[in-house]
């Protein structure tokens, strides 16, 4: 890879997204800004007669795919007919939120794991959307449930961090560095899909609004 081009663009995207959102402090986004710049980057210094420019631009391509290659099962229940209709969609990331105790007692001395986090986003929950039910055809508030129907090869998990003031949730989440088996929290029958952590992406935050990202990343991995 032609380290020069990553480099630059990556510098570039970090001063565009201060720019454009300085406070916005969402590491998850900041990466989905650096995967769209590095591809557009690619793709416009490919030439048809390049083999090297288009291994690249293919290699990157086949990477940045290996995070969006699961699907999700979300079962709707209508609160009117209790019918329950099913929709399957592909996910770059599981977005996975805190109990209300975190929001309540926000401390740095609070602490969960990514197990309950999972376990949390596999539970029944009240939607705030109204839909319209397929079987009634009432449109109604709903009751919603999540189901991985099909495991990524890299999974992004995505801690929302904000809370309803503006500030953030200060608690620590624990996790394992190896063999972490997701089904065993999100009640998805008996997969086995297993997983090791091997990249942290953080955002530190400042009084004035800014802050600074970082990734703690693991080294010599074999796939």
């Amino acid at each position: 890879i032609p380290l020069q081009m990553t480099f630059h663009q990556l510098a570039s995207t970090a001063n565009d997204y201060y720019q454009q959102s300085p406070t916005k402090g969402d590491a998850n986004e900041f990466m989905k800004r650096i995967k769209e710049s590095l591809l557009k980057e690619v793709s416009a210094q490919c030439s048809d007669n390049n083999d090297d420019d288009n291994d690249l631009k293919k290699f990157i391509t086949n990477y940045f795919n290996m995070f969006d290659s699961g699907f999700v099962e979300k079962s709707i229940q209508c609160s009117m007919c209790n019918e329950i209709t099913k929709e399957q969609s592909s996910f770059e990331e599981l977005l996975l939120y805190f109990d209300q105790i975190h929001h309540d007692q926000n401390s740095k001395k609070n602490s969960c794991n990514l197990g309950d986090m999972l376990r949390s986003y596999s539970t029944d929950f009240d939607s705030n959307l109204e839909r319209e039910c397929q079987a009634c055809m009432q449109r109604t508030r709903t009751v919603e449930k999540n189901r991985i129907a099909c495991y990524p090869e890299i999974i992004c998990n995505v801690l929302c961090r904000s809370i309803t003031n503006g500030g953030r949730i200060l608690s620590s989440v624990n996790f394992p560095v190896e063999n972490f088996q997701p089904s065993e929290y999100l009640n998805d029958g008996n997969d086995d899909t297993t997983y090791d952590l091997i990249a942290s992406v953080n955002h530190h935050a400042k009084p004035n609004g800014g802050g600074h990202y970082y990734a703690i990343c693991r080294q010599n991995i074999l796939g």
